[in-house]
């Protein structure tokens, strides 16, 4: 009996995401990190990027099925139709392709007008001065959430049908890079499938008379059963004093012939299940403050942690380098790192009343304002938003440090006490924010929980090892 499975995927983004392209950037161009376009200039979401996100799926809750729904594991040598192996004493075994064949990708707009692609500015920390470090200043272009992607697949094998059915059901996809800082988060809006049975005329009719999308049309409902990213720590918060993340690049406001550096916007979805354009900060926002901050707390109890401030920059051993990823280069030069055990995610601000703040510089010599030096900055004077940080949901099996958690909930505390602030002119009064779950309590107990587990590290770490002198 020969019949094909042939599914229709329509997928959603959660938040923004993108499949960089960086060789397509042109020297002086603004946008570092371009999305990848197809030949007519359109964006692309490579197949491969939603197969290997599959693959990750199914190795994760689909135990023992890797192979036979998506072929060997990559990185095996396949030297003709044979499996070589670089371990001595295993045996050579016969190539096997994926079963799913993915047959190509479609991005369309959430409003299905045009769409409107996000552009996000980005900078590293130099830890020493806690300033932005010199010539990091980079813009990534982004796709924005509610972007629908249309996927096709074919399954020709009968007996595996049920089972690649039973993986997609359950799939929760990501998307592209930046998993950690809160981009590539989707879902699997909704799904449709047929079996065309080719030793029936009706089958065989189907089949060649009909192609492209029609061939897909119709067909079955697939009931979606895909389970929530698993929240680590959630904190709502309330802008004191105003908050500023601005774009990286100013913008010229026609009413005043000025440039004005305007806040990070982005569609975010309501609670009416329509799409809103908020301001919010990002998920690396999040991260940087509250990595530095961490770092900083264990740093100062003597417990080892990275000193970013030396020329050697990240460990990759500490425990925060293991919770929250790190980037390196060998000493040969070569690339090297560490996935994030958890991810930021980004927070929309509701409720926001924004405002533009002129600001000028000071002639040191004459105690005045500088000729030709007004900016203007906009702000965001009050609204809410919430911290939300969730687990990988590839590397579930991997154990977060209880060392780092304990740092990132006391750094909540800092920065719910005031002692450092999100976004930009932290100095000049901006970033305050204010805890409004905050049960004094709980928080006194999380606290406490917090301390005992950092004193026990430091007993630990002053106990004197095996072989040395007391």
């Amino acid at each position: 009996m020969t019949s094909v499975l042939l599914i229709a995927l329509e997928l959603e983004l959660e938040s923004h995401a993108a499949v960089k392209a960086p060789e397509r950037a042109a020297k002086g161009d603004q946008i570092a990190h371009p999305l990848a376009r197809d030949t007519q200039g359109r964006p692309y979401l490579p197949a491969s990027s939603l197969a290997g996100s599959l693959r990750a799926h199914i190795r994760r809750h689909h135990t023992g099925q890797l192979e036979t729904l998506m072929g060997e594991e990559p990185g095996t040598r396949i030297s003709g139709s044979r499996w070589e192996t670089s371990h001595p004493g295993e045996e050579q075994r016969p190539a096997r392709p994926s079963a799913i064949r993915f047959l190509g990708t479609r991005i369309e707009p959430a409003d299905g007008t045009g769409l409107e692609l996000a552009q996000r500015g980005r900078t590293a920390v130099d830890r020493h001065p806690a300033a932005p470090a010199n010539h990091k200043l980079r813009t990534d272009e982004l796709l924005p959430p509610g972007t629908r992607i249309s996927c096709r697949l074919r399954v020709d094998d009968l007996a595996l049908h049920t089972r690649v059915l039973g993986a997609l059901a359950d799939w929760r996809p990501t998307i592209g890079g930046g998993r950690s800082t809160g981009l590539g988060r989707a879902r699997v809006a909704t799904a449709r499938y047929r079996t065309l049975d080719l030793d029936t005329p009706e089958g065989r009719a189907r089949w060649l008379t009909r192609g492209g999308e029609d061939l897909f049309a119709g067909g079955t409902a697939l009931d979606l059963e895909a389970a929530q990213p698993e929240v680590v720590l959630q904190a709502s918060w309330d802008i004191v004093d105003g908050l500023s993340v601005t774009t990286g690049k100013p913008e010229l406001d026609e009413a005043t012939a000025r440039t004005v550096a305007r806040v990070l916007t982005g569609r975010f979805a309501t609670a009416d299940d329509t799409r809103t354009r908020l301001p919010y900060v990002p998920g690396s926002t999040w991260k940087g403050v509250l990595r530095s901050q961490a770092e900083y707390i264990l740093r100062s109890l003597g417990l080892p942690v990275c000193d970013s401030t030396g020329p050697d920059g990240t460990c990759g051993e500490c425990d925060v380098c293991i919770a929250l990823g790190y980037s390196a280069e060998d000493a040969d030069g070569n690339s090297v790192g560490r996935r994030a055990l958890l991810h930021f995610a980004d927070s929309p601000i509701t409720d926001a009343a924004l405002s533009v703040r002129r600001h000028v510089a000071l002639d040191r010599f004459t105690g005045g304002a500088a000729a030709g030096l007004l900016y203007s900055r906009q702000v965001v004077d009050a609204g809410h938003l919430t911290l939300t940080i969730t687990r990988d949901p590839d590397l579930t099996t991997l154990p977060v440090p209880p060392l780092a958690l304990a740092a990132l909930r006391l750094a909540c505390y800092d920065l719910h006490a005031g002692q450092l602030g999100v976004g930009g002119a932290t100095t000049r009064g901006l970033g305050t924010l204010r805890r409004t779950d905050l049960d004094e309590a709980v928080a006194e107990d999380e606290r406490r929980q917090a301390a005992e587990l950092l004193a026990a590290a430091l007993t630990d770490t002053a106990a004197p090892q095996e072989g040395s002198p007391a």
